[in-house]
C-alpha cells in the first residue's frame, strides 16, 4: 500500500532515502546472515526459510492468499527479471490497468475486483 500511495510513496527496501521506522528495523531486510553472504534475497541464505520468513509467509498466506516462500523459490527458478514480469501482469487491474495491492480486494484506483 505504501508503494502505491500518491503522497510520499515507499520506494522499496533497497532504495536510498528516508524510510519509516518499521522499515529501518525490519528483521528480514536487516538480517545479519543476508548481509554477510552478500545476498539480497532470503532464498540465497543457507537457513532459508528461517523462522522470520516462515512467520511472515504464514501471515500473508492467511490474510492475502500469497506465499512469500513460493515467490522466493520462483525468483530462484526463473530469475528476478522474469519473476517481476510475471508479477506485473498478475497484479495489473483488468479494468483500468493500474497496479493492484495485495492488501486490498479491489483496485484502489477504479474499484475493479482483484
Amino acid at each position: 500500500m505504501a508503494y502505491l500511495r500518491k503522497k510520499k510513496p515507499c520506494r522499496g527496501c533497497w532504495s536510498d532515502g528516508v524510510k519509516m521506522k518499521h522499515c529501518t528495523s525490519c528483521r528480514i531486510k536487516n538480517c545479519l546472515l543476508s548481509r554477510e553472504s552478500g545476498g539480497h534475497y532470503c532464498h540465497e541464505c543457507e537457513k532459508f526459510p528461517c523462522l522470520s520468513v516462515k512467520g511472515l509467509d504464514k501471515r500473508y498466506r492467511t490474510n492475502y492468499g500469497i506465499s512469500l516462500i513460493d515467490n522466493l523459490r520462483r525468483v530462484q527458478e526463473v530469475g528476478e527479471v522474469r519473476f517481476l514480469e510475471e508479477e506485473r501482469e498478475k497484479w495489473r487491474c483488468k479494468v483500468c490497468g493500474n497496479v493492484l495491492s495485495v492488501h486490498l480486494k479491489a483496485c484502489m484506483f477504479c474499484g475493479g475486483e482483484r
